[in-house]
């Protein structure tokens, strides 16, 4: 999709059976007065965007697990989803096999995630399928409704879809991220590094910009009335809006700065397009 169809709101295809879920504001605020206390929104894009270098500290500090070692994000998802497992038994048919055992079924938190994106409702159990002409095996989660019956019918995520599910919940909530750890030129600084993120990481930071605080700063501007519009906005929109509003004001001070003659452009020049309002913002660029 392009950023008009984000801006406009639209879900992700990413198989003729999935569309991922594009929440307005609105959605995101019922959700977390229904469930804040058990499982927000936040915590669910956190738990869906968690990666290895997230928790890097962690992993080395903690449990001597090298980051670089994990194999990829999937199999590191999988592994935390692993984590929080429930077993229960299930009799079902693929093709002509029953497969009748102790099924391995997503944990409350990682369900109620899926669910709510992909726009699905039941379970999610793990299964494995050989890879054609390789020896090895692919995982892949069945979204049930019961325990027993066919599978054939059944959406299926896979490793393709994750990595889909990750870059559109990237764009639509705006998220950027940096890992010092990169800096790192070796392995030595990189475990210097991580050794001093493992120490910062229980010091509690306070949040100086959240969806609340966006939210009053955009009726503010836009005059008391346009609350109820607002929380109609898709979440993409809703950030575009801010970061948008926050470029505009940056382009006045600038121009008024410039026609003022505080700006010497010998020393200093312009760049036009970069500075113009209705320059294109990317995530990377602007995001939370």
């Amino acid at each position: 999709m392009d950023d008009l169809s984000y801006l406009r709101g639209r879900g992700e295809k990413i198989s003729d059976d999935i569309i991922l879920k594009h929440p307005t504001l609105g959605e995101i605020e019922e959700w977390d007065y229904m469930n804040a206390e058990d499982f927000s929104y936040d915590n669910m894009v956190s738990l869906l965007l968690l990666n290895p270098l997230d928790v890097a500290d962690i992993l080395w500090i903690d449990n001597h697990i090298w980051y670089e070692d994990i194999k990829d994000d999937w199999s590191f998802f999988i592994q935390m989803a692993l984590s929080e497992c429930e077993v229960h038994t299930v009799k079902y048919r693929i093709e002509e096999e029953v497969l009748n055992t102790d099924g391995l079924f997503l944990g409350k938190r990682h369900t109620k995630a899926l669910n709510f994106f992909l726009q699905t409702e039941g379970e999610y159990f793990m299964m494995t399928k050989a890879i054609p002409d390789s020896d090895k095996q692919q995982i892949i989660l069945v979204n049930v409704k019961q325990y027993d019956g066919s599978i054939d019918d059944c959406i299926k995520f896979t490793e393709v879809h994750y990595i889909k599910l990750v870059s559109f919940l990237k764009k639509i909530n705006w998220v950027s991220r940096e890992y010092d750890v990169l800096k790192g030129g070796s392995r030595q600084a990189k475990e210097y590094i991580l050794k001093h993120q493992r120490k910062k990481r229980n010091k509690k930071t306070v949040e100086s910009i959240n969806r609340s605080s966006i939210f009053s700063a955009i009726t503010a501007r836009n005059g008391v009335g346009s609350d109820v519009k607002v929380f109609d906005l898709p979440i993409y929109r809703f950030y575009d809006i801010y970061f948008r509003l926050n470029k505009i004001d940056s382009y006045n001070q600038t121009m008024t700065a410039y026609y003022s003659g505080n700006i010497d452009t010998s020393k200093s020049p312009l760049n036009m397009d970069k500075i113009n309002w209705s320059a294109i913002i990317t995530t990377d660029k602007g995001g939370l």
